[in-house]
């Protein structure tokens, strides 16, 4: 799968924005600034969601992969993913908690949302295991980490 392209949202009922939110949309629509990206990647990674990256897992939309890798252990398909968004953490936990309750993924109720940390969150779905991790990245916008055992 690959990450979906961002879409412009306008909510016709919300209130007028203020500067600060102006220069914070600004700061979140258009391109990752490039310094974000690994310069070197480890081995086997590439810049890019693995083959075995589960289906029903869901990708933020407009978020670019950094990095990514897929193994398979003992039988059960592992990937990892680093995906770049230029979005706050809270509206990234948001939807990846929308997203696989409504994809039918059970969410672990331990799911921790530290604005200064970041929120991670676990959810599991038949045989399928999956944590999600979001940080703050330094200037803006959020690093995103999906790891699944399947």
């Amino acid at each position: 799968p690959e990450a979906a392209t961002p879409e412009a949202a306008a909510d016709a009922g919300a209130p007028a924005a203020t500067p600060g939110d102006v220069a914070a949309a600004a700061a979140r629509s258009g391109d990752i600034d490039p310094s974000r990206f690994p310069t070197e990647l480890g081995e086997g990674a590439t810049a890019s969601v693995p083959d075995n990256f589960p289906g029903d897992v869901p990708i933020y939309p407009g978020s670019q992969a950094a990095q990514g890798k897929g193994i398979e252990i003992e039988g059960s398909a592992q990937s990892i993913v680093q995906f770049l968004t230029n979005d706050a953490v809270a509206d990234v936990q948001r939807f990846y908690a929308d997203e696989l309750a409504a994809k039918g993924w059970t969410l672990d109720p331990q799911t921790e949302n530290e604005a200064e940390v970041g929120a991670t969150m676990q959810a599991t779905k038949n045989d399928c295991k999956v944590n999600v991790m979001i940080r703050p990245a330094e200037g803006g916008g959020s690093d995103i980490f999906v790891v699944t055992e399947c």
